[in-house]
């Protein structure tokens, strides 16, 4: 939905899948659309409670259908696709920090209840300089309602130039182990709060 009239004619009035309403309108219909997916566009943390506890209202239950990668969920965790990461680094990054999750925070990630987190990963490899690179992970642990960031795990480091375009088989779970005990360290302080 794009509740922007103007930005709605603009882009995507040829687009199926779209349509001009707000999130209010579309959850008011009398039989409101289901949905198995919905995928924000805008920034998550600026959707306000309402809306997003509108949008959970919409998504279909119990379980949603097989378009999300069970490597990258379990329990009351989603791991969001990384986006637009270089190489092979967002598959092996995301299956590999699931992996050392599952390890390390077995209770949290079974749960039934409590908070719904969503781990939402961003990869980004500097330009070459003098034969190196700097590389950047950061991984940032969102409260699945209202968005809110609950912490984050920023890892920054240099490879040889070159050495992460294509594949990050050899680093992906060195980064993951680092990644997941700082996470693990911040699902812990979650569950006090």
């Amino acid at each position: 939905i794009e509740p922007s009239k103007t930005l709605y004619e603009h882009f995507l009035a040829d687009e199926p899948f779209f349509s001009a309403q707000t999130i209010e309108e579309l959850s008011a219909a009398p039989s409101p659309a289901r949905f198995d997916v919905i995928t924000a566009f805008d920034v998550i943390e600026h959707v306000a409670r309402q809306a997003s506890q509108a949008l959970l209202a919409l998504v279909r239950d119990p379980a949603p259908s097989g378009r999300v990668d069970p490597e990258l969920a379990e329990g009351r965790v989603l791991l969001a696709p990384i986006e637009d990461a270089p190489g092979d680094s967002g598959r092996l990054l995301s299956r590999a920090l699931m992996a050392e999750l599952r390890r390390l925070e077995p209770r949290f990630l079974s749960a039934r209840q409590g908070p719904a987190l969503i781990i939402v990963g961003e990869v980004g490899l500097g330009e070459p300089e003098e034969g190196w690179q700097s590389v950047a992970v950061t991984w940032r642990v969102l409260e699945a309602v209202t968005g809110e960031e609950l912490g984050r795990v920023d890892q920054r480091n240099r490879v040889p130039a070159g050495s992460l375009d294509r594949s990050w088989a050899d680093v992906a779970l060195p980064i993951a182990e680092g990644a997941a005990a700082g996470i693990a360290n911040l699902l812990a302080r979650t569950r006090q709060s």
